[in-house]
């Protein structure tokens, strides 16, 4: 039997937040998700030692080289050559943010592109690592995974549903993976650099809900 839901924490470049240890606990108190940390380095403390993983968290090395890769994969007969995705510049987009900017555009793919990570799972998605967490169970509840194929938080009326960058889960099939294919903007948002905010309902580009 399939696990039922998996959330992907994903970071790359600067070093997991200051307060990891705290964000971790919070995990934990979750049971009833799987939690996947996405990244270069694993969770570690000040003293730079690696960090304990509750039970219900594990870490899956994917360094930026393998992510570009998974992307192109992901990508093909999308789009033929993306400097975004290319040796020079790799990332590097707005907001100062460094190297994790750009990554954000992408989480919309996970799905496809961490098809693997992903296969035993009903149900995916996607939780930003600065989030404190209280209980998920409370709002992620079963008859609504039943009943929905996208969850988001920022739902405003059903006909005006709006993509989040810092949580959304997705049913796991490839007609809901997919989803992002349907963009106009896809191609746009994979040939440049900068963070278009292909992720969030603040961003100007036609993202999922729309």
């Amino acid at each position: 039997m399939r696990a039922r839901l998996a959330l992907l924490v994903t970071r790359w470049g600067p070093g997991w937040p200051s307060f990891i240890a705290l964000y971790l606990l919070t995990l934990a108190h979750n049971p009833s998700f799987d939690f996947i940390l996405v990244g270069d380095t694993p969770p570690a403390s000040r003293s730079g030692l690696p960090l304990p993983l509750p039970s219900n968290v594990r870490f899956v090395h994917i360094p930026l080289d393998t992510l570009r890769q998974r992307l192109r994969e992901t990508t093909r007969g999308v789009l033929t050559n993306a400097p975004s995705l290319g040796k020079q510049g790799l990332f590097f987009g707005g907001g100062g943010r460094g190297q994790d900017a750009k990554t954000n555009d992408f989480k919309p793919l996970f799905g496809e592109a961490f098809a693997d990570v992903l296969r035993n799972y009903e149900w995916w998605g996607y939780i930003q690592e600065d989030m404190i967490l209280g209980n998920l169970s409370h709002f992620v509840r079963p008859a609504l995974l039943d009943n929905a194929d996208v969850i988001t938080p920022n739902t405003g009326s059903p006909r005006h549903l709006r993509a989040n960058g810092a949580f959304m889960v997705f049913r796991n099939v490839a007609s809901v993976n997919r989803l992002w294919r349907m963009s106009r903007d896809a191609v746009k948002m994979l040939n440049t650099t900068e963070y278009l905010i292909f992720d969030d309902w603040w961003g100007q580009l036609d993202n999922l809900a729309r």
